[in-house]
């Protein structure tokens, strides 16, 4: 079955999008960037994911594929964002799931993370999507490290 997807979402971007495995995890992040494997899409939130989730299978084998964070969690415009990122997620899955709201940024998260997707708002905010499509076992974003002494 063939898609139509919109057009910016090709190039690095899609490739990035592709090559996540299935049980890992993307981030969607409005920071901007902080690393070399992040990408802009120089889109808003809302032109990626209805490009992006028609495209990305989510993962199934955790209740919680999404989580986010948001700077301000009484911001109108963050608020919108996350149930923008909720609402766009299930309409592509045709399935029901909660997004986990992150009070604060896990420190090593972005261990976990093979993509981050940069977009457009002026409100702060990170989402993780776990992406499926295959078997797999998901890895837990939140775990806690244990750090050894040498």
């Amino acid at each position: 079955m063939l898609k139509t997807i919109d057009s910016f979402l090709s190039g690095p971007l899609l490739a990035a999008v592709n090559g996540v495995e299935a049980g890992r995890w993307i981030a969607i992040s409005s920071l901007g960037a902080s690393s070399a494997r992040d990408l802009a899409s120089g889109a808003s939130l809302e032109r990626l994911t209805a490009a992006l989730f028609p495209v990305l299978p989510i993962s199934a084998n955790t209740p919680t594929p999404l989580m986010g964070w948001l700077a301000d969690p009484g911001d109108e415009e963050s608020i919108d964002a996350f149930y923008t990122m909720q609402g766009t997620a299930r309409d592509s899955e045709r399935r029901t799931f909660e997004m986990q709201q992150l009070p604060v940024l896990p420190q090593n998260v972005w261990d976990d993370v093979d993509a981050v997707i940069n977009v457009d708002s002026d409100a702060e905010f990170v989402f993780f999507v776990c992406v499926g499509g295959a078997p797999h076992t998901v890895v837990d974003l939140t775990r806690e490290r244990i750090s050894q002494a040498a």
